[in-house]
């Protein structure tokens, strides 16, 4: 039985595939102590082939989301951790190593977090930063909000190529993901919480993240943005609203908090306005157990009440901005 199952998703791109499967295959850590298993939703001679030559184990499923995806992989996987990787994504050479050593090392460990090293599209390292990262790791062994509102800082709920998970949470996270239609790094971060799994947030940079041309940030211009982001945000915030627990008050804040940052965010590029009451909900937990972006977007809301188009300028400058 192999000890980590590598689970990649692809639909329809195929341009960084094998690249990504390279990285998988030219791992420091005993090929025979992983498996990789490609979910994609086409067939294609070369990178069939390349597959088949690798004994790598290939799913094919028409599955729309990407959950569903991750889920068919889950299914079919067999590791005790399960390592996630998009197809434009790519591995350090390290990573299944330093993956491994953590579970091993952290008794109950079920969500795992590394650093990133931006590439472009011809997988050249950029300077730049595009995602915030710890110096040091965050390490959650219970409950605490403190912990959590620095795993937040630190973007350790984003980047699926980032995140690898016990394998218990993994299966019981395989309904969340088959019914969601977005953010499942989320559902993974704040599905841990629930199940009160220790979480580390590595500062270690084990994942190369991609930035390229067919990326939804800002390819087709204003409008195009602003439509792309606007389902995002409001199938994130029906993501999390729907594992917002009933009766645990802490974890409850922590994920409403979360839910209220996503539902702001759709707001303020529908025009459609929250509740007054959800804003100040929104803009107290912010003040307790937020973040500044939690804080920047509340007082987003607040510009968006005096003028959605300004807003809306605002918000499109600020992801220009973040991504050039």
């Amino acid at each position: 039985m192999p000890l980590i199952s590598i689970v990649i998703s692809a639909h329809d791109r195929k341009k960084y595939l094998k690249d990504a499967l390279q990285s998988t295959l030219d791992q420091s850590f005993p090929r025979n102590n992983y498996e990789i298993i490609v979910v994609k939703n086409f067939i294609d001679e070369e990178i069939d082939k390349f597959i088949q030559e690798n004994v790598i184990l290939s799913v094919f499923t028409r599955d729309a989301t990407l959950g569903q995806k991750m889920a068919a992989g889950i299914e079919r996987s067999s590791g005790s951790i399960i390592c996630f990787l998009d197809d434009d994504d790519k591995f350090v050479r390290d990573k299944l190593t330093y993956v491994y050593d953590a579970f091993t090392k952290i008794n109950n460990l079920g969500y795992f977090h590394n650093a990133s090293i931006t590439i472009d599209e011809t997988g050249r390292t950029l300077t730049k930063d595009f995602s915030a990262y710890p110096q040091k790791d965050i390490f959650i062994n219970e409950l605490s909000t403190h912990e959590i509102k620095k795993a937040r800082k630190y973007n350790g709920d984003w980047f699926m190529s980032c995140i690898s998970v016990s394998r218990e949470l993994a299966q019981r996270s395989i309904p969340i993901l088959k019914e969601q239609k977005a953010s499942f790094d989320k559902l993974l971060f704040y599905n841990a919480i629930l199940t009160d799994m220790k979480m580390l947030v590595s500062s270690k940079k084990l994942t190369y993240y991609r930035l390229h041309p067919s990326m939804t940030t800002i390819v087709d211009g204003k409008e195009s943005l602003i439509t792309k982001k606007k389902e995002f945000f409001l199938n994130t915030s029906m993501s999390l609203h729907s594992i917002m627990p009933e009766k645990n008050v802490i974890k409850g804040d922590i994920i409403e908090l979360a839910f209220l940052h996503e539902t702001v965010n759709y707001s303020i590029l529908s025009g459609k306005r929250i509740k007054f009451r959800e804003f100040l909900k929104f803009l107290r937990l912010s003040l307790i157990m937020g973040t500044p972006s939690d804080l920047k977007w509340a007082v987003l809301y607040a510009l968006n009440l005096i003028s959605n188009n300004i807003a809306k300028d605002f918000y499109v400058h600020t992801i220009v901005n973040s991504y050039s």
